[in-house]
């Protein structure tokens, strides 16, 4: 039972909302990784960088591929890469063997931006490791674990065993328990 006003209220709830608790993290992490950047005068969205050093690691993939690679929906890097063609840090060629297909390129002031984060890549990484000292977690190696366990069974797949088991041992209306 949580005792009102409860400190974190979400945190009071439990396990089963981890995946809030989870989410207000990686929130916190984009956004203050965002201000550094932004404070280090790098303007694109802390959300793209992975999608910056792929193209410029692999210019003049189609808008699928980019996505497939970073693991976003399509429609979700649509939107990205439009962020970043307003910041003029990517263009787009028609593909010339598919004229329905787009290959992105970054531009001239992509190419400053990329090199600018590779430079403060470093610091991110330890910001994390001190983050990981100090709680004595190897945060990498948990996030592996998970990405790991519920790639060979999804959480969906869990909640569905567990709620058929339970099922099973709930008497029904007008059974003996």
């Amino acid at each position: 039972m949580i005792t009102y006003p409860a400190p974190d209220f979400i945190a009071a709830l439990g396990q089963p909302f981890l995946a809030r608790r989870f989410q207000r993290l990686v929130e916190t992490f984009v956004d203050d990784i965002e201000k550094f950047l932004l404070d280090s005068g790098l303007t694109a969205p802390a959300r793209s960088l992975s999608t910056l050093l792929l193209i410029d690691d692999m210019p003049g993939l189609a808008i699928m591929q980019v996505a497939k690679q970073v693991q976003m929906s399509h429609p979700l890097m649509i939107n990205l890469l439009s962020q970043l063609e307003q910041l003029k840090l990517v263009h787009f060629t028609p593909d010339e063997n598919d004229k329905r297909r787009r290959l992105i390129f970054l531009t001239q002031d992509g190419q400053t931006a990329v090199a600018r984060l590779r430079t403060l890549l470093p610091v991110i990484n330890a910001a994390y490791a001190e983050l990981a000292r100090e709680i004595n977690i190897d945060l990498t190696m948990v996030v592996n674990r998970i990405d790991e366990a519920l790639a060979r069974r999804g959480f969906r797949q869990r909640l569905d065993s567990i709620a058929e088991i339970r099922a099973d041992l709930t008497p029904q209306p007008g059974q003996e328990p």
